[in-house]
């Protein structure tokens, strides 16, 4: 779908802010983009939201989390404590290490596979 102008900062901002992972990179807002939609300067405006993006402030981010939680409540859904991470610029995921729009293989994990 060709987006009109009107609709694209719209789109850009939506695709740029994932609900508890935090703002997409470059790489990754665009392919969210453009799996739905298209527009000639794409590139550019993705690039120019990325670079101008301010993250979310500490407060906020915690009142954010804090909704979640309520949600949660709601349908007593439980978590283990001792699995979560609060605060972290980095975590350990499925064999990646994740934080501030990127990931790379977590070391240890690759460690193992050296021998093969």
């Amino acid at each position: 779908v060709v987006l009109p102008k009107c609709k694209r900062d719209e789109v850009l901002g939506v695709a740029h802010e994932i609900p508890l992972a935090g703002h997409l990179g470059e790489q990754k807002t665009k392919q969210r983009i453009k799996y739905s939609f298209f527009w000639p300067e794409i590139k550019k405006d993705v690039k120019e939201l990325c670079q101008t993006c301010k993250p979310q402030s500490w407060n906020d981010h915690l009142l954010h989390v804090d909704s979640v939680f309520r949600k949660w409540r709601e349908i007593d859904l439980t978590v283990n404590l001792e699995k979560c991470a609060f605060g972290q610029n980095q975590v350990k995921f499925l064999g990646y290490i994740i934080g501030s729009g990127q990931h790379s293989p977590d070391p240890e994990k690759a460690e193992v596979l050296k021998p093969i």
